[in-house]
């Protein structure tokens, strides 16, 4: 005789556990509804031939896992929903799907290539107009992300901002500019640590951050610890990666009493009214820091057209040497034209903005403590509060009582409750941490001699070196 082989059922789908679920409360309600007849009620025998299950299967389902897990089926619905959207995340689009956003992709580059900005918007139009294979596409912004994603694009900030948009001028204009560096480079032959480039930055006292705050407030505090705004300045590197005496320009004399402390950079400090390089500095800058770098050899200096910089003193007094070559960066370009601009001002800034967060975790404890002793003082009179008006004090004589007493005065004045115990950023302090950024990126010599060639002014001169010219990642690999 042959063994009888038990038939056992196939793992259930989620559309039959819902079902059987539904059955289930029928089943139960019909348990606790004492007034039906055994004929009336629903067994298990009927949903067994209602849903083509086992009945031990059924019995299994009701009594081991509905009644014994009631968010049994909850669980299995979200399980469910993350392994469909993995199967829908994995699918690849069809081809003639992907014919079409190129289209989209290449109409965005067109879009890009002439300045125009494109959002999500744009983005969502152009593939409602373009994508026609699938009429039931919904184009939303998860579908607008997916498509960026597929294509190698992404939504960015503008960085630069420009009134013309001819790109065959800047084109040309980047092309002499570069060929008149090849034609000084192949006829004076300048050694790296001639090629030298000067640039203005500003140096902040206090930052603009992001802070952590609760959902909906509308107004966001945050302590000031600067009341001066800012100071310049002026670097001067070289394509052998050298770091020269750097200047220090406020608008304020106090600038002036830094001079009497020690530095490991050498550092030189003025004072103007704007708080910029005017003609004055810059000629010093020529004549005492260019001069003893450079003696009599043949040099070349690059910098852009800032004012002070082709102004007529300086061209006078330029002239008078016969050693020294100018590269004028044109307008607008500096962002691709300039070493400092390219690499050296972002890793300088970044170290002095670490500088000042050390400063101000050094006094987060005290200034949390302070504020938290004020708040207990819930007793004391608030300095600086108005007097209460009464209803009694609106007639006119009562008014003008309270106006005698300086009741507008009261209002302005502004008292220090001295619950604050942050200590406000000198310019001295902002020095330091100048002085300690420099001396950080003076090791970093490979970084400035790396930025001299992706602005083409270091290469090498048979042409196999142009490749590096705008090449920003190998900025960030190892030479």
């Amino acid at each position: 005789m042959k063994k009888k082989v038990k038939k056992t059922n196939s793992r259930l789908t989620f559309s039959q556990i819902v079902n059987l679920y539904s059955k289930y409360i029928e089943y139960t309600k019909g348990l606790k509804e004492h007034g039906l007849k055994h004929s009336q009620r629903t067994t298990l025998s009927d949903i067994a031939e209602d849903t083509g299950l086992k009945k031990s299967t059924i019995h299994h389902y009701f009594n081991k896992i509905f009644a014994g897990k009631p968010a049994y089926l909850s669980n299995l619905f979200t399980i469910y929903k993350k392994n469909l959207f993995r199967t829908f995340r994995n699918r690849k689009p069809s081809s003639a799907l992907i014919c079409q956003e190129k289209k989209v992709v290449d109409w965005i580059l067109r879009a890009r290539q002439a300045g125009l900005p494109v959002g999500y918007s744009d983005v969502r139009e152009k593939g409602l107009e373009l994508i026609v294979c699938k009429p039931g596409l919904r184009f939303s912004n998860k579908w607008v992300k997916n498509f960026l994603k597929r294509h190698n694009l992404s939504l960015r900030k503008a960085t630069h901002r420009t009134i013309r948009n001819n790109m065959t001028v800047i084109k040309s204009k980047i092309e002499i500019y570069l060929k008149n560096i090849k034609t000084l480079r192949g006829k004076w032959k300048y050694d790296d640590s001639m090629i030298i480039n000067f640039d203005e930055t500003p140096i902040f006292f206090d930052f603009e951050v992001k802070t952590v705050e609760k959902k909906g407030k509308k107004f966001v505090r945050a302590l000031q610890i600067a009341k001066d705004k800012r100071l310049t300045c002026g670097i001067t590197i070289a394509a052998s990666g050298d770091v020269l005496p750097s200047l220090l320009i406020y608008n304020q004399p106090g600038v002036l009493k830094c001079e009497n402390n020690d530095y490991d950079h050498d550092m030189r400090f003025f004072h103007t009214k704007s708080g910029w390089v005017n003609e004055e500095v810059f000629i010093y800058w020529l004549e005492e820091i260019i001069l003893p770098y450079v003696k009599k050899r043949r040099a070349l200096l690059v910098f852009d057209t800032y004012s002070a910089h082709v102004s007529k003193a300086f061209q006078d007094q330029i002239l008078k040497y016969d050693n020294l070559d100018i590269a004028l960066i044109p307008g607008g370009l500096t962002y691709l034209l300039q070493p400092l601009d390219v690499s050296f001002n972002h890793s300088f800034k970044t170290l002095i903005h670490n500088e000042w967060k050390k400063y101000l975790n050094s006094q987060k404890e005290e200034i949390i403590k302070a504020h938290e002793s004020l708040k207990e003082k819930k007793n004391e009179e608030v300095p600086g509060n108005q007097t209460e008006i009464k209803k009694e004090d609106l007639k006119n004589s009562k008014m003008r009582k309270l106006l005698k007493k300086g009741f507008f005065n009261q209002a302005r004045r502004k008292i220090k409750d001295g619950s604050c115990t942050l200590k406000l950023i000198q310019v001295d302090t902002v020095v330091d941490w100048v002085n300690s950024a420099i001396e950080k990126m003076r090791r970093k010599r490979k970084l400035i001699i790396k930025s001299f060639k992706i602005c083409g002014l270091s290469n090498n001169l048979d042409g196999s070196e142009d490749r590096l010219i705008h090449n920003y990642e190998y900025l960030m690999n190892r030479l």
